[in-house]
Order: C-alpha cells, then sequence, then structure tokens
C-alpha cells in the first residue's frame, strides 16, 4: 500500500536467510534455514552508453542510456554447519561408516617425534576412530603414547629408534562401528540456488525478498586459529539472475495488510 512521502521511513534492518540449492537436474528439495547471518547486502551496478554532440563547438553530452545492470550482493552467515561449510568449500557432505572390526598387521615406518594415522588408506585417507587393544609388535612399553579416541599414536622423542632410518612396528587393534560427518572436495556441487529474505526489521516495515536463481561464490577465510579469537563466519560473494522459468531476478515483497 502507497505511503505518504511526509510519513517518516526508517529502517533498522533484521531478517533470516533461506536456500533451496538446485541438484544436477535442476530439481529442488525444499528450503534450508541457513543460520546466524550477521551480513546480507544487495549492491548494484550498471553500464551506460553516451552520446556526445559537438554541433555548436562545444562538445556537450546529448544523450545517456543505461545498457544493462547486474545485482550482486554479500552473505555472511555464523553458523557453521556441515551444509554451510559444503557450500562454502565448493564439496559435498557426507558420511564416512567405519565398520567395527579387528585389524592385525598394519605396518608403519616409524621414527622418533612422530605422530601416525592408524587405518589410514587411499578410500580413507583420515584413518579410523576409538580404537582399543592396541598392539604393537616392535616397540617397547613407554615409547609411545595412544590417542585411542583419534585413532592416532605417537613415537616419543626417546624412543630406541634410528631416527635416520627409522624402524618398522607392526599394529593391531580394534575397532567399534560408527559413523562420522566428512566434507569432500572434488565433486560436481551446485553453488546456485533460490534465496529467500524473511524481514524481521528492528524498525519499519517488512520487506521480504526472493531471488529465483541466486550463485554462491565462496570468498574469504575460514579461520581455523587466530590470537584474537572471535566468532567463524563463512562469507560468500552472490549474484542474482533471472529465474530458470523468466521470473524477475529480485522480487521484494511487502506484508498484507
Amino acid at each position: 500500500m502507497a505511503v505518504a512521502s511526509t510519513v517518516k521511513q526508517r529502517t533498522i534492518p533484521g531478517g533470516k536467510v533461506f536456500i533451496n540449492l538446485f541438484d544436477a537436474n535442476g530439481a529442488q528439495k525444499g528450503e534450508r534455514y541457513i543460520g546466524l547471518t550477521p551480513g546480507f547486502t544487495i549492491t548494484m551496478a550498471s553500464d551506460s552508453i553516451q552520446s556526445y554532440s559537438s554541433e555548436n563547438g562545444m562538445r556537450e553530452l546529448d544523450d545517456e542510456t543505461t545498457i544493462s545492470v547486474t545485482r550482486t550482493g554479500k552473505l555472511t552467515c555464523r553458523q557453521v554447519s556441515v551444509e554451510n561449510l559444503a557450500l562454502f568449500l565448493a564439496a559435498t557432505p557426507s558420511v564416512q561408516t567405519q565398520a567395527a572390526g579387528n585389524v592385525t598387521g598394519e605396518v608403519h615406518r616409524v621414527y622418533p617425534d612422530r605422530y601416525y594415522q592408524l587405518g589410514a588408506s587411499t578410500a580413507n585417507p583420515t584413518g579410523v576412530r576409538n580404537v582399543s587393544n592396541v598392539v604393537i609388535t616392535g616397540a617397547t612399553a613407554g615409547e609411545y603414547t595412544v590417542d585411542a579416541p583419534n585413532g592416532r599414536v605417537y613415537v616419543h622423542a626417546n624412543a630406541t629408534v634410528d631416527p635416520v632410518a627409522g624402524e618398522d612396528w607392526i599394529f593391531a587393534y580394534d575397532v567399534p562401528a560408527a559413523t562420522r560427518d566428512q566434507i569432500l572436495t572434488g565433486m560436481t556441487v551446485s553453488t546456485s540456488a533460490s534465496l529467500r529474505f524473511e524481514a524481521h526489521p528492528g524498525k519499519g516495515l517488512p520487506r521480504d525478498l526472493f531471488g529465483p536463481n541466486v550463485n554462491f561464490a565462496p570468498s574469504g577465510d575460514w579461520v581455523l586459529k587466530a590470537d584474537d579469537p572471535q566468532y567463524v563466519e563463512l562469507s560468500w560473494d552472490i549474484s542474482f539472475s533471472v529465474g530458470r522459468n523468466g521470473e524477475p531476478a529480485l522480487i521484494v515483497d511487502g506484508r498484507p495488510e
């Protein structure tokens, strides 16, 4: 509804962001609330052409026409979930399944003051977790420490192992059935989605927004460690394109009265 221009319209922004990723076939599974978003902005850019005239001696601007517009933006998220990390890393969320069993004859050439991951292989590069009943042939008690939850073994610096040639230790251990989240890069992933902004302003009229075809380009750093701890944020540069069925690139909705 129209509001008289004399009525103050001030806004303190706020709201929630939902995305609905397209799969390889262009299908969608439903909107997902991506969590706390400290920042969401839209930036406009345009290109124009000009006509100049010097019919009367002085070259002057005769006409100018805007010929294109580009709608981009920036989205910052503080919800470091598996799905959001996968979108940031251009990767695929997955689940690593660990079968219960007893492992024997796993050989590692070890050196003093080094760490070794049990169960690591080409199929499972990050190894196994929650090991138990670890037996090491070739080692002497007190020469190593087992990190059972992470499936790692540390060879002490004073272990009686040649620091140049190393020594083969043979490992045996048990592993329980377990699953854990993983995020895998190197696969074909979708970086486009529809986006919905549900406005909840601190002040002013709510104006919702919908983009039917939005591309997410990861931008910035995923901070894993810092001297000055802060909440981790993930960021994307986004662009709004015309919808796959010809819908407007952006739709801004008021609320029914």
